[in-house]
């Protein structure tokens, strides 16, 4: 299942209790290293059919990708 949610904290949040995440991004490769290495998520796809959104470390309007934290 896959859980549309906002904000950093929310997305940890989900992806902690082991929900993948669709929400916007926007950020660089420097920004999505700086996700992974503050908290182990990671970007998995860039899905069609859902609606960009805020991105969830720079609050900016984004392209709609899944995250998740690989164990």
């Amino acid at each position: 299942m896959v859980s549309e949610v906002g904000g950093l904290d929310k997305v940890i949040e989900a992806v902690e209790a082991g929900k993948m995440v669709v929400a916007g991004w926007a950020g660089d490769a420097k920004d999505e290293q700086r996700l992974k290495d503050e908290t182990g998520i990671t970007i998995r796809i860039h899905p069609e059919g859902y609606e960009d959104g805020p991105d969830p470390l720079t609050g900016k309007s984004g392209r709609a990708a899944i995250f998740a934290k690989s164990y």
